[in-house]
């Protein structure tokens, strides 16, 4: 069993992942995005039209138009990426209006668990940082992520 993401957040990673490879640089087309990180061309420019509105992309125009991500990949996370496409929360009931169809958030186990994983998942996205999964220096802290997270686990 697996939570899985909507393939729209997926796509919004890949491309943000794109864009702050190319920081920078002069505009990157959107069929050059497309073709790189495989995604289907239509959707990538709804993806884009969301990380716009967002404040993570900007649109040139022009001949040599195209986007640009406009934030520093160190400020980016996976955090900040998925909370634009997914559901806030792992569970209904972890929601702010904490809505049970049994009336019993606060007493049921299940929503104390729920809540257990939800702020580990949120404390590990949000270490996840564009340019730690793009960049040679970043391969480092992401292994010392991950030795810090083994070590929490044992």
């Amino acid at each position: 069993m697996a939570i899985q993401l909507k393939i729209t957040t997926d796509y919004s990673i890949r491309a943000l992942m794109y864009l702050s490879t190319r920081q920078g640089e002069q505009a990157v087309r959107s069929e050059e995005i497309a073709q790189a990180m495989h995604i289907p061309q239509n959707y990538l420019l709804s993806v884009i039209a969301r990380l716009r509105k967002a404040g993570y992309v900007e649109t040139i125009r022009g001949v040599l138009g195209g986007y640009r991500i406009i934030r520093p990949a160190d400020q980016i996370s996976l955090y900040d990426i998925i909370r634009l496409t997914e559901p806030e929360k792992i569970n209904r009931c972890l929601e702010s209006d904490h809505h049970c169809t049994r009336g019993g958030y606060g007493q049921c186990a299940v929503s104390r668990f729920y809540e257990l994983a939800q702020e580990d998942w949120d404390r590990r996205l949000k270490k996840m940082t564009l340019k730690v999964l793009t960049t040679d220096s970043g391969k480092d802290e992401l292994r010392r992520i991950m030795e810090e997270e083994k070590g929490e686990r044992t």
